[in-house]
């Protein structure tokens, strides 16, 4: 698989590069993670910069993706082996609350166990995460490409992966002091290899069942 090596993505607007005009849904300024968590969990609220926004229903297409990578990866790890001794704790659509304005549901979120030998109870999850997918649809295209970049980034999360099944691309990020760089681009049939998760590998196009 080949690496590019390009210039890093920048909380302070480099990033905005990757944006494509699409609309998001209606937004509501002022808002704090407390209040987002007082709301019911299924008006699926996130807050980031205090900017309230409702994260759209996922498609059919978009649900067995999540599906398709969580049960991957957690298989190829440790735990899903049965090592008690190592491997992920890979969740979907968790409230993550990684600042007082700011509050999210990431597609898919992993933890390693070395880190957090046990999983909290309820919510909100306040570990930050070691590693994030977004997959990417029409409506929350600016959120995850610009908005959540800087937001993960500002948080310490170190591998940030963004996921169109509809482009079938990926675009695999790490973490730099200045910003996230891109490790690399995978598309369609390309078999992936990628951190964190170098013992696992993939395709996109058989991750969606084409």
């Amino acid at each position: 698989m080949e690496q590019v090596a390009v210039e890093v993505l920048s909380q302070r607007g480099s990033g905005e590069k990757i944006h494509r005009h699409m609309h998001d849904k209606p937004r509501q300024p002022g808002g704090t993670s407390q209040q987002v968590l007082a709301e019911p969990e299924d008006q699926r609220l996130e807050v980031v910069g205090g900017v309230v926004t409702e994260k759209a229903a996922p498609t059919i297409e978009h649900s067995f993706v999540q599906m398709q990578l969580s049960g991957s990866i957690w298989s190829s790890t440790g735990r899903g082996r049965g090592d008690s001794a190592g491997g992920w704790w890979i969740l979907p659509d968790v409230d993550l609350e990684l600042g007082p304005v700011d509050l999210v549901r990431p597609d898919l979120a992993g933890w390693r166990r070395e880190k957090l030998p046990q999983l909290p109870r309820g919510r909100p999850m306040r570990v930050v995460p070691d590693w994030v997918c977004e997959i990417i649809s029409p409506s929350n295209v600016r959120r995850d490409e610009v908005e959540k970049v800087r937001l993960y980034h500002r948080a310490g999360v170190i591998h940030y992966w963004l996921l169109d099944p509809e482009a079938l691309t990926l675009r695999v990020l790490k973490y730099e002091p200045d910003g996230y760089k891109l490790q690399l681009i995978a598309v369609g049939e390309e078999i992936i290899r990628a951190e964190p998760f170098a013992e696992l590998e993939f395709s996109l196009t058989g991750l969606l069942g084409h």
